[in-house]
């Protein structure tokens, strides 16, 4: 598994996101399917080796931060989402582009998202995460357990959203 940072401070989040890297994967978790109604629970960050998960909605409702910590935090986010560095998503030129919208009020650019890279490179083969995740890389089956709508804990959901990102860093390049 990857060096995963659980709700971070602004100024962690923000060195993470400023770090040296070319790109960052990047996810949304909800508690629905549907973009424009979701609440957002979690946002994720990730390299090929490390991830940050920031919880803005636990399974049971509550917050984590701080009013003052929040705002500051949706700063961060929107500045990341808006600035130069190269994001990465699996799905994000759709679903998380909504929740990114309706969340925070930006788009993300400039913005690869792999779900349309993965049918340019392996037009035949199936293109969920979970599949391209586990051909491409040596990352065990963190899907098969549909821990995005079946967490039992705050903490689950975190790791597996930590995953996601990570296995999207993997296989980008």
């Amino acid at each position: 598994d990857p060096a995963m940072t659980f709700n971070p401070s602004p100024a962690e989040l923000r060195t993470f996101l400023e770090g040296p890297d070319r790109f960052i994967a990047y996810d949304t978790e909800t508690d629905s399917l549907e973009p424009t109604t979701a609440n957002v629970r979690t946002y994720q960050f990730g390299t090929a080796d490390r991830a940050v998960s920031v919880c803005f909605r636990s399974l049971n409702g509550n917050g984590f931060y701080g009013p003052e910590d929040e705002d500051d935090i949706k700063t961060i986010i929107r500045d990341f989402l808006t600035g130069p560095k190269v994001k990465v998503g699996h799905n994000a030129g759709y679903y998380d582009a909504m929740i990114d919208k309706q969340f925070l009020g930006v788009e993300a650019r400039p913005l690869i998202d792999t779900i349309l890279v993965a049918a340019g490179v392996e037009s035949e083969l199936p293109k969920s995460l979970g599949f391209l995740g586990t051909y491409m890389t040596d990352v065990h089956a963190w899907k098969s357990s549909h821990t995005a709508v079946n967490a039992q804990t705050d903490e689950e959901l975190w790791r597996y959203g930590c995953l996601d990102t990570v296995v999207n860093a993997r296989i980008f390049p």
